[in-house]
């Protein structure tokens, strides 16, 4: 097989390349390669390295669903060569090894652990170029309210454990807005929470921090009623005995004096 073919069946499920490319019978290869920063990209046009390269990214990739921390990332910029044109694809690199589609290049994926020597050679790149900073959060919307401090919310993006059992109930909606175009961030896409669980769904499900799920349900004007184990209907009762006890004590003692 051929070093474009393995590398066109590659980019299928990291950038849905389908839906945006014909799929003719005839060869597609790897034309070019470029990494980029904020003030420029290192670009492999030919040369061994980028048929290393293409050969290496044959196999499936490995789909990450855990947390994936906010961290400094690159651009990559793809040409792949058909028959008659050139297709052009952009996704993110985040060291050491993680590859993921830009916004409106194909489905929403999660992120892919890219084969050792593939990333091997992309950080080789990445080394000739400055990275974006970590993104931030300019604006947080929790179930339509606006949150006061929605740089707190990019603490989501921490490395969150993982929620044990199913999520059932997934009622708040979190629309965060960034910076600037980035990995983490799908434009259009909510973010859902589960109150009941204090559990937030990415790729998977995620267990939240206490202090970072008060927040949430703060901005999203929730009340925690399920946590608190005071009944106060009960409490009234036994109040009320203990007067009307203090009250037969009192008067007995008086009684036994007199």
């Amino acid at each position: 097989m051929r070093a474009g073919h393995s590398m066109w069946k590659w980019l299928l499920p990291v950038a849905a390349v389908a839906l945006a490319w014909p799929s003719a019978a005839g060869a597609k290869e790897l034309a070019s390669v470029s990494v980029c920063g904020p003030t420029g990209c290192a670009t492999l046009a030919s040369g061994p390295r980028l048929r290393t390269l293409a050969s290496v990214m044959g196999s499936q990739p490995r789909s990450v669903l855990t947390s994936v921390p906010l961290s400094s990332y690159y651009r990559v910029d793809l040409a792949i060569r058909g028959d008659h044109e050139i297709g052009h694809f952009r996704l993110f690199f985040v060291r050491p090894n993680l590859l993921r589609p830009a916004e409106g290049d194909g489905m929403d994926t999660p992120f892919n652990a890219l084969p050792p020597a593939a990333a091997r050679l992309v950080a080789s790149l990445a080394t000739e170029v400055k990275p974006y900073p970590a993104p931030r959060v300019v604006e947080a919307r929790v179930d339509g309210r606006r949150a006061a401090e929605p740089q707190t919310y990019a603490r989501l993006f921490a490395a969150l454990p993982a929620a044990d059992g199913q999520v059932t109930d997934t009622s708040v909606q979190l629309v965060l807005r960034p910076d600037r175009a980035n990995p983490w961030f799908r434009v259009g896409r909510p973010l859902l929470y589960s109150p009941r669980g204090r559990v937030l769904v990415l790729d998977s499900a995620l267990r939240v921090p206490d202090e970072l799920a008060n927040a949430i349900e703060r901005d999203a004007n929730l009340r925690r009623t399920a946590s608190s184990s005071v009944s106060w209907p009960g409490l009234a009762i036994v109040a009320a005995w203990f007067l009307l006890s203090a009250g037969w004590y009192v008067s007995t003692r008086r009684r036994r004096h007199a």
